[in-house]
């Protein structure tokens, strides 16, 4: 069983998972922020540090989170990709989709530095997401 961790720093949800997010470990992410995510939960950082492995239904799991959450004007961003997980990203053409960053407090960071205005305003699906690796 994966376990993963949750934190709120302001009004945003840090995820930290464990390992890896293959199969069993994508339905408990799904299930965990499906049951943390609510209207004033919109901002979700994935802390992957202590990922090693990605699974397509974990890559699926984040990209229907990201789905959900920009229908009520939030996002979710990931933090501090191991190289195999960021691999993982680049071979399936979504680290032009997600939003990524090298620390954690870049990407809580990056949630200030957007701005009220767009974080309270749902997302256009067309949206051009583009990776920002913070800290470069």
């Amino acid at each position: 069983m994966r376990h993963y961790f949750h934190d709120i720093q302001g009004n945003v949800l840090i995820i930290d998972p464990d390992e890896a997010i293959d199969t069993s470990g994508a339905k408990e992410l799904d299930t965990t922020l499906e049951g943390l995510l609510d209207g004033d939960r919109r901002r979700v950082v994935i802390d992957c540090g202590d990922v090693r492995h990605i699974s397509s239904a974990g890559l699926g799991v984040l990209m229907m989170a990201r789905r959900r959450l920009a229908k009520i004007g939030g996002d979710i961003r990931l933090a501090r990709l191991s190289g195999p997980v960021a691999s993982v990203l680049h071979v399936s053409m979504l680290d032009t989709v997600l939003t990524f960053y090298h620390t954690l407090d870049d990407a809580l960071r990056s949630f200030h530095e957007d701005g009220a205005a767009r974080d309270n305003a749902p997302l256009d699906e067309s949206e051009d997401f583009r990776l920002h690796p913070g800290g470069e």
